[in-house]
């Protein structure tokens, strides 16, 4: 239950569940939770806003029942070039991404990132710039419970990035949105991900989807460069970023799958 003055506005898993805004008098609210559809056992996030818009007797009351969890810290991912994979548990104290770091040579399909709602694939694979048949990141694939059974494509610029098997963000610059799900800006950027490249201009993508999971992507004209941006999953994760269970010992190409 909620109860305040003025403004009160509480969002479930970005939704927005009650409504008390504008000026009045203490009212009071309540969310059911059995009506919002959401699963047992799996995390949601709750979001509360406040504005008080008097100078004076101010009140404001929560009370809940609920198990609330502060959010983990954010880390990152990066993969660039042959790939190679600065996992999550590799971030360094001033935010970037750290120096331990995975090599993937392998052509195929694997995951970067697997969890119970948050799936990332990338499929590898050798071009002509690559040497001694190594790989590079030539698409990588978004679903899962977390995009609701959709699917988000990107492939390098020889290819096209599409939603559900159809393409988007096919002008350059360009924005594109589903409401609630994802978010995307379609621009070029002013420093690669990859150092070492000095093609211009930087095809950038911008994403901002569910669960506070971001990433920005370079497409080149054969292959991918990525950094992934998240907490850590509830029930645990794996992939080529790593377990992201703070322990970088763990790893390694032989121990992530």
């Amino acid at each position: 239950a909620f109860k305040g003055d003025d403004d009160v506005w509480v969002f479930i898993n970005g939704s927005l569940a009650l409504d008390l805004g504008g000026i009045h008098t203490q009212l009071e609210g309540s969310v059911d939770l059995d009506n919002l559809q959401l699963t047992p056992g799996e995390l949601a996030t709750l979001d509360l806003f406040f504005a008080e818009r008097q100078p004076f007797f101010s009140r404001f009351r929560v009370e809940t029942q609920l198990k609330l969890k502060p959010n983990a810290a954010e880390g990152h991912c990066m993969l660039w070039g042959d790939p190679h994979a600065k996992v999550f548990d590799s971030a360094e104290p001033d935010d970037r991404p750290g120096n331990s770091v995975v090599n993937i040579f392998g052509h195929g399909d694997f995951w970067i990132v697997t969890s119970l709602l948050v799936r990332i694939q990338g499929r590898y694979g050798a071009t002509q710039w690559t040497q001694n048949g190594w790989s590079a990141t030539r698409a990588v694939a978004l679903g899962g419970p977390f995009l609701q059974g959709h699917t988000l494509i990107i492939e390098a610029m020889d290819g096209q990035i599409s939603w559900d098997g159809l393409p988007i963000l096919g002008d350059f610059p360009s924005d594109w949105d589903v409401p609630g799900l994802v978010a995307a800006r379609y621009r070029e950027l002013s420093e690669p991900i990859d150092k070492a490249q000095t093609h211009r201009p930087i095809h950038g993508l911008e994403l901002e989807l569910p669960l506070g999971v971001r990433l920005t992507v370079n497409r080149w004209a054969k292959h991918l460069d990525l950094i992934i941006t998240m907490r850590p999953q509830q029930g645990g994760q794996d992939g080529h970023c790593g377990n992201f269970n703070g322990n970088s010992t763990d790893d390694s190409a032989d121990l992530i799958k």
